[in-house]
């Protein structure tokens, strides 16, 4: 609901809050090219190559179904599915599957548990905790990611399309052996 205040202006409301809002439409400026970029590094997840993110906002660490479908992971259902809220308020997803899974990047290799979630763009994310567990660096200005003082390149990627998403296609159908 939106009432008229002086000014030109507008009471806008959203969920629980209400803010001025002006009364002509703006468009959201346009990020050059370089202000779109992402670090990425491949990974070995069950000795599979995986495009992954190293996102230094998320509290969870998962893969994708694609993935875990593409890689035969064995996943598990869990009795205490649980929500993951994302950035914004009611953008959040039920993970109701968990996996085991060794990953192996430069400077680490580990057992540890991952969700199974809808995930887009990459195959899995890494979250602040395994990050903080095992001392990475994100160094943007090196392009590169720091694990246990072992550095390996970052992957940058420009992205060009208006969702600010990188995709890598993975084939669904797995090769008969």
């Amino acid at each position: 609901m939106t009432d008229k205040l002086s000014g030109g202006l507008w009471n806008v409301k959203f969920h629980k809050v209400t803010v001025q809002a002006d009364k002509t439409n703006h468009k959201r400026p346009s990020l050059p090219m370089e202000e779109k970029e992402h670090l990425v590094t491949y990974t070995k997840v069950n000795g599979h190559e995986a495009w992954m993110l190293w996102d230094s906002g998320s509290t969870a660490t998962g893969v994708t179904p694609a993935f875990a479908h593409v890689t035969n992971l064995r996943v598990f259902l869990l009795t205490n599915p649980h929500i993951i809220q994302l950035g914004t308020i009611g953008s959040r997803a039920q993970i109701s599957h968990g996996a085991e899974v060794c990953m192996e990047t430069p400077g680490v290799s580990t057992n540890m548990y991952v969700d199974v979630a809808n995930f887009d763009c990459y195959n899995i994310i890494i979250r602040t905790l395994f990050m903080r567990k095992h001392g990475v660096k994100l160094d943007f200005l090196k392009n590169q990611i720091v694990v246990t003082d072992v550095a390996m390149p970052a992957i940058r990627v420009m992205v060009p399309d208006t969702d600010d998403c990188i995709r890598r296609y993975w084939a669904v159908d797995k090769k008969q052996d």
